[in-house]
């Protein structure tokens, strides 16, 4: 991926895409009631715990998926990939909500010309956020996320799953 004022430039430059439909958002159920009311909504998670496009301390974010399996299996990861897998598999209490969205700056990062432009591929973007951030290394997500909030350019990135090759994930940026 590109760096520094080499990011800022590619950002710049790249298309701003409108997304519209219905996204998911699937919730542990502890989770969703964590919070007095409970708030399905909730946006300041990501940024306690890190997520993929979402460092530590970094800006509320709420992630949704285009589908609704993916939702779930991004929620649960493994534990979800088995149950697919027809193993006995006792699901973890799960609310889902069918989110409408209509956002219009967008980062769409599953169009392969964009990626080219900010010099990054699919391979680098599901790369393994969690293990960097835990060694304190460099993240390219988090990295190219926060270059593109601070732009101020775009509302949300679209990127593809990491658990669910091929299907679409959004992470939209969320006020305090």
């Amino acid at each position: 991926m590109h760096h520094g004022k080499e990011l800022v430039t590619a950002l710049h430059t790249v298309a701003r895409t409108r997304v519209t439909g219905v996204f998911y958002r699937s919730i542990a159920e502890a989770a969703i009631h964590s919070l007095s009311p409970p708030t399905p909504l909730h946006s300041l998670g990501p940024r306690k715990t890190g997520q993929r496009f979402t460092p530590k301390n970094g800006p509320a974010s709420l992630y949704m998926s285009e589908d609704f399996d993916t939702s779930y299996v991004e929620t649960h990861g493994t534990a979800a990939s088995i149950a697919a897998s027809g193993l006995h598999f006792i699901p973890p209490p799960t609310v889902i909500i069918a989110i409408s969205v209509d956002i219009e700056h967008v980062l769409d990062l599953t169009v392969p010309a964009i990626r080219d432009q900010l010099g990054t591929d699919e391979a680098e973007l599901a790369g393994p956020w969690f293990e960097q951030m835990l060694a304190h290394d460099p993240v390219p997500t988090h990295t190219l996320a926060r270059v593109a909030h601070l732009s101020n350019l775009f509302e949300a990135i679209r990127f593809t799953s990491a658990q669910k090759p091929g299907k679409k994930y959004l992470r939209k940026n969320q006020m305090y």
